[in-house]
């Protein structure tokens, strides 16, 4: 009897929207540049615009309308084309972006949408090999991202931004994936094509097979809610599209399938659980399918075609948060074509709409998580707590806690409360508006007129959504998000340096600068290293420069960092020259050093300073050794041995107590000089081979290693002291033969990554703490450079928030650059950010003593300017008083209610006269014998 009955949905058409309620003047983007191009969330809609190679999102509120600005702010998301992107179902604000440069991003977007164009992504996961082509939250659990690779599927805890599971699913390029609704399994589509089900905790089992479509075109799959039903879209063999549903318990053979004629592109089903209702659309076409599922046969039942006027380039369903229940809209679709989004709201007729109509809106998944990542991976299995979307019944917050990382965590009751006036809970930011508004009790929309303007014209929702971090664990970010780099004036610049060298080898900087003056390498015999001071900018003369002659081809050079005027360069003649210059600066070249060391058989690659020892240094040579050498005593004090080839790099720990090194041998030994001449720790697999760089940071509990990857593709790895058998995690960036060359602001944990011959300085911020790696804002110069080197922190000016300060070499300048945080209080100290500073250009030990075994730190000074006011210490304001709006107390109110007070409010301006005579009374008229005549 089933054939009988009669779907409350089947009369459910799309309303022809009007122009008003569209978005108009868009620049959408190219058509392959992105699958869907277009996505939504319960506050937010995101879709591909033109410009940057397909590689830019516009954000935009979900009830925004109206035209358009022709300049609007945008993500510069990618280098490449986007491929995919996705919201998470429990944060609207929380965007997944995925593209061929073979990289995945996660934004934490504003609310309202975007104000100006944003570069830098809340976090980057380890880049791919190849192109990624999909990007899916987890229905169920908070945290969880699937992508998909060619033919692998990856499973990512994106709160450590960590890789979890990764297996290969298929002979041929993946074309789609769908999460069942509690989570539980994953269905995937291939260009094998085959159809498969996983249990993406235990990929290894083989999973049932289908043949899938007999087409190997574009196909998807689509999980129908948590029924034991899956519906795939694709093209027969005679490239015919068309709909199956299959039994994943059984995928023998489809339990139906039917035909929808050609389409130049896979057709994309959007399925709602809650209402069986199914939408079908194609890139390049005009219409949209609706049709309904059911249990048993014929499963598809055709209900109505919406038909457009533009060709679409995607479609996005709209979360059930976020619609006018009050007028029967029982989903929207966003139809985006190539210069508009059109929503196309499906409202069941109803001859009024005064009052909700329960029977159509069965409780629906809430925005609140049902497992935490753990739970989800030690095998549970839960659905989301489901919500009503009666305006009168609202979610109480009930608790509201801080995580250990600093984020606030709510955890939410639903609770159905009858009441007509919600009351504001205490513990929900006032700033952060309800995700959907428009769900206001009592208020009455017209038949004809869909509220899309939720936000402007209805009142207080009971619905309260999580606001923008609150439920991604790694919320936490760095203060140095948004750094910015600066050139400072033309004025500060050393100019027209003729004869620079170009030769530089792999372990030398290639440039060097400390307060007062910069070594730069000249090309010719010799050995030449030009002196420029730098408090004396402006245009250098053609020829005649001063220079110290090494008389050697220079293999490294280093300033001394307790002595300005002391220059050390290794040459290939396996000599150690230190030149003491004259304070003022060099007028004369010098030809002779004031002394040299001897004691490297082979060429020497680089020369490193210890950090607060002065007259202490050590050298690595092609001999395979490290030597150490006391500068004061003009001799060798240690040999290190261990390694069995080059050494590519060193480094000092920040106390001084240890040295790491890198090999080529791939191995990374760490050194205690004053205990053993061997290494006390030994880890393989650290590198490739190639060159790299080495350095310790956090308080020496973690070492940073630039170098390459497999592909050549540079990196970064953080290790942990504890355990250096594998890396905490990994940054990849693009591929360069130069490696770079990291710079360590103890200060502030910010990483500065440069290399040679480019116009880009990477900038991240390090912590021992998950996810380890915070991604900042980069900085592009104007012009190529040849090699960055960074100054002192006592050179910064504080006042206007600048934390670090370098000169960069370019093709014939010497060029000043600062970097800054943005800040609105200016006019304070921002102590926050400028902790006490080390000391670093003063010696605390003697190489004797430091040899004896005696250790020490730096003394620090505050960096506070006087007369300024430290940040912290400013009262923070209260927040400015909500402007009293008189529509929102009415649209609260029942009309007897307003009609009780309009009476009040008339008797009132009347008064009460019961009690007094009439007019009429009181005339008197005139006297009975006037009557006669």
């Amino acid at each position: 009897m089933n054939r009988f009955k009669t779907s409350k949905y089947k009369n459910a058409q799309a309303k022809q929207p009007k122009k008003e309620n569209c978005i108009s003047d868009l620049k959408i983007g190219a058509f392959q540049s992105c699958g869907n191009q277009i996505k939504a969330s319960g506050a937010l809609m995101a879709f591909n615009v033109s410009g940057g190679a397909g590689c830019n999102i516009c954000i935009l509120p979900i009830d925004f309308c109206g035209r358009s600005n022709n300049d609007l702010p945008c993500l510069k998301a990618h280098s490449d084309l986007v491929t995919d992107m996705d919201f998470s179902p429990f944060n609207d604000y929380l965007l997944a972006t995925c593209s061929q440069d073979c990289s995945i991003k996660l934004w934490d977007l504003p609310e309202g949408g975007l104000t100006e164009d944003i570069t830098n992504a809340f976090l980057t996961l380890p880049m791919q090999e190849r192109r990624i082509e999909t990007v899916l939250f987890h229905p169920a659990a908070e945290n969880i991202l699937a992508s998909t690779v060619f033919k692998s599927i990856q499973i990512w805890d994106v709160s450590t931004g960590q890789e979890k599971l990764a297996w290969e699913a298929h002979n041929d390029q993946l074309l789609g994936i769908s999460w069942k609704q509690d989570g539980s399994l994953l269905a995937s589509t291939s260009k094998d094509k085959t159809i498969k089900i996983w249990d993406p905790r235990n990929p290894s089992n083989s999973p049932p097979v289908t043949g899938g479509h007999n087409n190997h075109k574009d196909s998807k799959v689509c999980w129908l809610g948590n029924e034991d039903l899956l519906l795939s879209s694709g093209f027969d063999a005679g490239r015919q599209s068309e709909l199956c549903i299959w039994d994943p318990r059984n995928l023998g053979c489809s339990l139906a399938s039917q035909s929808l004629g050609t389409a130049t592109s896979a057709l994309m089903p959007f399925y709602d659980p809650d209402t069986k209702m199914l939408f079908v659309a194609s890139k390049g076409a005009t219409t949209v399918l609706y049709m309904e599922v059911t249990d048993k046969q014929p499963y598809l039942t055709s209900n109505a075609t919406y038909m457009g006027t533009a060709q679409q380039r995607g479609i996005a369903m709209v979360p059930k948060r976020a619609l006018n229940v009050i007028s029967c809209e029982v989903n929207r679709l966003l139809q985006l074509t190539q210069n508009a989004i059109l929503p196309l709201s499906y409202e069941v007729p109803r001859r009024s709409h005064r009052e909700f109509a329960s029977e159509l809106f069965p409780d629906t998944p809430g925005n609140v998580s049902a497992m935490t990542v753990d739970e989800w991976f030690d095998g549970q299995n839960k659905e989301v707590a489901k919500i009503s979307l009666d305006p009168s019944k609202r979610q109480s917050v009930i608790k509201s806690t801080k995580t250990q990382g600093g984020s606030d965590s709510t955890s939410v009751d639903v609770k159905s409360e009858s009441s007509s006036a919600p009351e504001t809970n205490p513990s929900i930011p006032a700033n952060k508006p309800p995700v959907n508004q428009n769900l206001t009790p009592n208020s009455v929309v017209p038949d004809n007129k869909p509220n899309l303007q939720g936000a402007a014209a209805s009142g207080e929702s009971g619905m309260v959504r999580k606001s923008s971090g609150k439920t991604f664990v790694a919320a936490k970010s760095s203060k140095f998000r948004h750094a910015k780099g600066s050139h400072r004036h033309a004025s500060t610049y050393i100019t027209n340096i003729r004869n620079m060298g170009n030769i530089i080898f792999g372990e030398c900087d290639g440039f060097h600068a400390n307060i007062a003056r910069a070594a730069v390498p000249f090309a010719g015999p010799g050995g030449q290293i030009g002196v420029f001071e730098l408090d004396k900018p402006g245009r250098q003369p053609e020829s005649e420069i001063p220079a110290v002659h090494n008389k050697s081809m220079i293999q490294d050079f280093r300033w001394d960092p307790f002595n300005n005027c002391r220059l050390v360069v290794a040459g290939e003649n396996c000599r150690i020259n230190v030149f003491d210059l004259p304070k003022g600066g060099l007028e004369d070249s010098l030809d002779e050093p004031t002394f040299y060391l001897l004691g490297h058989q082979e060429k020497i690659h680089f020369l490193l300073f210890h950090p607060l020892t002065r007259d202490l240094m050590l050298s690595a040579a092609l001999d395979l050794t490290i030597r150490i050498w006391n500068l004061q005593a003009r001799e060798e004090v240690m040999t290190l041995k261990g390694h069995t080839d080059q050494i590519s790099a060193a480094a000092w720990s920040l106390d001084g107590t240890r040295i790491a090194t890198l090999c080529k041998d791939k191995i990374l030994r760490i050194y205690d000089p004053r205990q053993s001449d061997t290494p006390t720790k030994e880890v393989s697999g650290v590198n490739p081979g190639r060159c790299g760089r080495i350095v310790w940071v956090c308080q020496d509990k973690c070492l940073l290693v630039s170098g390459f990857n497999s592909n050549g593709q540079r990196k970064i790895s953080v290790y942990g002291l504890t355990d250096l058998s594998k890396p905490l995690h990994e940054v990849e960036f693009d591929v360069s033969p130069s490696i770079l060359i990291p710079y360590y602001d103890e200060d502030t944990n910010v990483v500065f990554l440069s290399g040679k011959g480019e116009s880009m300085i990477y900038i991240v911020e390090v912590s021992a703490q998950q996810p380890y790696i915070f991604d900042c804002s980069n900085f592009k110069l104007n012009s190529i450079y040849q090699a960055v080197s960074f100054l002192p922190k006592n050179v910064c000016v504080v006042k206007d928030v600048e934390f670090a300060r370098a000169v960069v070499l370019t093709k014939m300048n010497i060029e000043p650059i600062s970097f800054t945080v943005p800040r609105v209080k200016m006019e304070y100290f921002q102590d926050d950010i400028f902790p006490d500073t080390k000391v670093k250009w003063e010696s605390n030990l003697s190489c004797d003593q430091w040899l004896n075994g005696q250790n020490s730190q730096h003394r620090t000074i505050p960096l506070c300017p006087e007369g300024m006011k430290p940040l912290s210490s400013v009262p923070k304001s209260a927040p400015a008083p909500k402007k009293y709006e008189s529509h929102r107390e009415l649209e609260r109110k029942t009309d007897e209610q307003k009609k009780e007070e309009l009476l009040r409010a008339m008797v009132g301006k009347l008064g009460n006269r019961e009690d007094e005579p009439l007019p009429q009374e009181e005339f008197e008229g005139v006297d009975d014998d006037e009557w006669d005549d």
